[in-house]
């Protein structure tokens, strides 16, 4: 089982869109550039978040060495501002999904020769079991544990594939900790949730391999369960 890009609407060179011509524009669409260049930052992520950007490249790498072969998906890639660097060298099997084109366009600039698709992640056009494995950076504490997007990571791989999220929680950092009230607060993120709220969700889906708490951001690798 393969997921087949060439089926969706083509709308620039590379990207693809999974979405009625109505619905594409989104939000972050205008974000993209100053997204880019405040969380690219890494004085910005080390003050903030207390996460290095080299966590993003070792959590990507770690999921890659673990699916030598078949499909993956970036579940809510964005503008690939962490991870384009790890993903060079295996474009041909992995898609690169998001909501945004402007974050999509970014994410472009850095991987040219990217499958990149723009479509909805609670109705993702996408097979059940269609993926050797699944990765999502950034994308849990936007949308809250409860939302369903770990139940949508779970049904587009296969039975014991490998999923990898990396998504902010509370912890004893009191900067972090304000600026994800405060995201909260704009409506740009899910309430704050605790470590050990996270991992209990995910492992209700997915047996937890690794864990890895970076500043803010905890990072968590399992396999699918039945």
């Amino acid at each position: 089982m393969t997921a087949e890009l060439e089926q969706f609407a083509e709308v620039a060179p590379g990207l693809r869109s999974s979405l009625p011509e109505a619905e594409r524009a989104a939000g972050y669409d205008r974000l993209a550039l100053g997204y880019d260049l405040l969380v690219g930052n890494p004085l910005y992520n080390r003050l903030v978040w207390g996460c290095p950007k080299s966590a993003y490249r070792g959590a990507a790498g770690g999921l890659l060495a673990d699916v030598p072969a078949g499909e993956l998906i970036d579940f809510g890639c964005g503008s690939l501002v962490f991870t384009a660097a790890s993903y060079r060298g295996c474009e041909d099997r992995l898609v690169l999904f998001d909501r945004s084109l402007g974050m999509l366009r970014r994410g472009r600039e850095r991987l040219p020769r990217g499958r990149f698709l723009q479509g909805d992640a609670f109705a993702a056009p996408f097979d059940d079991g269609t993926f050797a494995g699944a990765m999502g950076w950034g994308m849990l504490h936007v949308f809250g544990t409860g939302s369903g997007y770990l139940a949508a990571l779970h049904r587009l791989v296969r039975h014991g594939a490998p999923v990898a999220i990396g998504t902010l929680v509370l912890t004893d950092r009191a900067i972090g900790n304000r600026m994800l009230a405060m995201l909260h607060a704009r409506g740009e993120a899910a309430a704050p949730e605790g470590r050990d709220s996270v991992e209990r969700a995910f492992a209700t889906l997915f047996a937890i391999q690794h864990a890895r708490l970076a500043g803010n951001m905890l990072f968590l690798q399992g396999r699918k369960r039945g």
